[in-house]
């Protein structure tokens, strides 16, 4: 009896400037900050290899190289491209879970496109993207959080190095994860109170209603059919439907794990208590090698940042502020528009500071923005 070792990641080229990412295996051991550039460091590997029970993948000619994660464009820039793009996705969005609705998909070049766009929009400024998954319509729920979890997966999938195409492949993954939600009883998606064991069962059946319908699909990578069957799966073994553990669940899930539940948790639902967006990041950072993979939360960490982008931040001032920007050398001090002084009177003219120079200021606590009556948009660019 033989195991797959995966040791699939992505190598980089030896050219000048930024380096471009093919498809070949390497192992990430590390990263440096370089200005406010991400270098990941890795290890080349050998490709996903057979390897006999309880044996190891031993890596041949190991090089380690550096991969530039940074940002083409600014923020501003791509933000009217990233906000185009999302309001292209819904439709398409929309029609795959009709398709999914009546016992098949048979169409998927319009999903495939729209995965391709935002791939290329996050490739040139991560932000302007990810900027934009706050932007919540709870009686549209499955069509935005497909979206919001599609570009969460990318940034991360981006993040760890991966090649454009895998990449491509994983936002393929996260955008139909939850398509099997459209052969779950409305009543039950949408129930208040708790649901009974029954109940419960039979919303589960979500993943394995979803994986079998995408599997049918000729059109679609089997990757696509076990991330949605998976997507539940948890690190200590916990989830459902197949109670996978640990590496045993498939990379791709395990990314797209970690965006679903953030996209629910700050996501005005029926069920369960809806989180600001900074507590819904410390929430799932909390659980970090217990229900998700810690080395794809650090990832995710360097996508959104601790105080995401388009949340709002009591200042050590006592002062009230929109995050417009991220440092990635210090997390912990985000680039933030001042609206609000201390008594929460709205400044007549906002200012803007870097956390980063301001070593006087510092965040004390994330606001619930629904305190302000603020169109978030009119200030991120």
């Amino acid at each position: 009896m033989s195991k797959k070792i995966d040791t699939s990641s992505t190598d980089v080229s030896s050219k000048s400037g930024p380096p471009e990412i093919i498809g070949r295996a390497v192992t990430v051991i590390g990263e440096e900050i370089d200005g406010d550039a991400l270098l990941v460091i890795v290890e080349d590997t050998e490709p996903e290899v057979e390897a006999p029970e309880g044996d190891a993948a031993t890596p041949k000619a190991v090089k380690r190289r550096k991969i530039v994660i940074t940002d083409s464009i600014d923020f501003g820039d791509e933000l009217e491209d990233a906000r185009s793009i999302q309001d292209e996705a819904i439709p398409v969005i929309k029609d795959f879970m009709s398709q999914a609705s009546n016992g098949s998909i048979d169409d998927v070049d319009a999903a495939k496109a729209i995965v391709e766009k935002v791939v290329s929009s996050i490739f040139r400024n991560q932000d302007s993207m990810l900027s934009l998954i706050r932007v919540k319509n709870e009686e549209q729920y499955t069509i935005g959080h497909s979206l919001n979890v599609a570009v969460m997966a990318i940034a991360i999938g981006r993040q760890m190095g991966f090649s454009k195409e895998k990449v491509k492949l994983l936002g393929l993954s996260a955008i139909f994860h939850d398509v099997g939600r459209v052969l779950v009883p409305e009543a039950l998606l949408k129930k208040s109170g708790p649901l009974t064991d029954e109940e419960f069962s039979a919303v589960k059946k979500h993943t394995s209603l979803g994986s079998e319908l995408l599997g049918k699909c000729s059109a679609l990578p089997e990757e696509v059919a076990k991330v949605a069957a998976e997507h539940h799966e948890r690190y200590d073994a916990r989830g459902y439907e197949l109670g996978l553990e640990g590496r045993d669940i498939a990379l791709f899930a395990r990314v797209v794990a970690i965006a679903d539940v953030y996209d629910a948790a700050t996501t005005n639902l029926p069920y369960g208590e809806t989180l600001k967006q900074a507590d819904a990041v410390k929430f799932i950072y909390d659980r970090g090698g217990k229900q998700f993979d810690k080395r794809i939360l650090e990832k995710f960490l360097k996508c959104l940042g601790v105080y995401p982008i388009g949340s709002f931040v009591r200042l050590s001032t006592g002062q009230a502020a929109l995050v417009r920007g991220q440092n990635r050398s210090n997390l912990l001090r985000p680039k933030v528009l001042v609206l609000f002084d201390k008594e929460g009177l709205r400044y007549h003219r906002t200012f803007d500071f870097d956390l980063l120079q301001e070593e006087d200021k510092h965040v004390v606590s994330a606001i619930d923005s629904s305190e302000f009556k603020v169109n978030v948009d009119e200030y991120l660019v």
